[in-house]
């Protein structure tokens, strides 16, 4: 109930980076399975049914008495192999730890991505459509100067040829928003009423005093973390940004 209050209250404002990774977290179940089950991946000493019982307790009923038998056992093999297993535990218990974080890392940034290019594609469009009312006005005034006298045929066909390339750009471009958007809804996983979100009207401008970020194929984040990680020595940088 308390994702869906949030889900209800981000999607309330025009859909910002940081909104679009925080709904791919919260509706994204690949993020929580290596620790839905917290039993299976805590460590074997936090576990009280791994532990060998030692004491044993038996009742054995002779006519009127009852006899009861009390005994301490002790498994020796495990006892020897307890730090041996509680050593492949933390190993196992640091695995899973190590998987969730890269889940929830490589869904952060293909979410920032997806809304870039939902974002720019949005832009691209309202572009496209500007290009296309001024590609139909010059098209018309073609056509009454050659009613006029004042044109060719080779002019006309001009300005009609720009006009059926912009007409083409307006559809590509609608076309690139459309699977954009399909595509960050899928990775929010938005579903129903909720995929009439709302997109920023433009990408965010690089804040002033920030300094020139280097240039690559990571999207831009609007925290600035981009550009703090990339100031990081070569040893530690990722191969795949240098």
């Amino acid at each position: 109930m308390l994702i869906a209050q949030r889900v209800e209250e981000i999607l309330a404002r025009p859909l910002a980076m940081d909104d679009a990774v925080q709904l791919a977290l919260l509706n994204t179940a690949g993020c929580r399975p290596p620790f839905s089950n917290s039993a299976s991946v805590r460590p074997i000493w936090c576990r009280p049914a791994d532990w060998p019982t030692p004491a044993s307790a038996s009742a054995q009923d002779q006519g009127e008495e009852i006899e009861i038998e009390r005994g301490l056992h002790f498994n020796l093999v495990r006892l020897l192999a307890m730090p041996l297993l509680q050593e492949v535990e933390s190993r196992r218990f640091a695995q899973t730890q190590g998987m969730a974080a890269m889940n929830v890392l490589s869904l952060a940034a293909e979410t920032r991505k997806a809304w870039v290019q939902a974002v720019a594609a949005q832009e691209s469009v309202r572009y496209a459509a500007q290009v296309m009312q001024a590609a139909e006005a010059s098209a018309e005034l073609a056509r009454r100067m050659l009613q006029a006298g004042n044109f060719n045929r080779l002019q006309q066909s001009r300005e009609q040829s720009f006009y059926a390339e912009a007409a083409l750009g307006l559809a590509r471009a609608q076309q690139a928003q459309h699977a954009t958007r399909e595509r960050l809804t899928r990775m929010m996983g938005l579903w129903g009423a909720q995929t009439a979100f709302r997109l920023p009207e433009r990408l965010p401008t690089c804040r002033p005093g920030r300094g020139n970020c280097p240039r690559s194929n990571a999207p831009p984040s609007s925290s600035g973390w981009t550009c703090r990680a990339r100031a990081w020595p070569p040893s530690r940088r990722p191969a795949t940004w240098d």
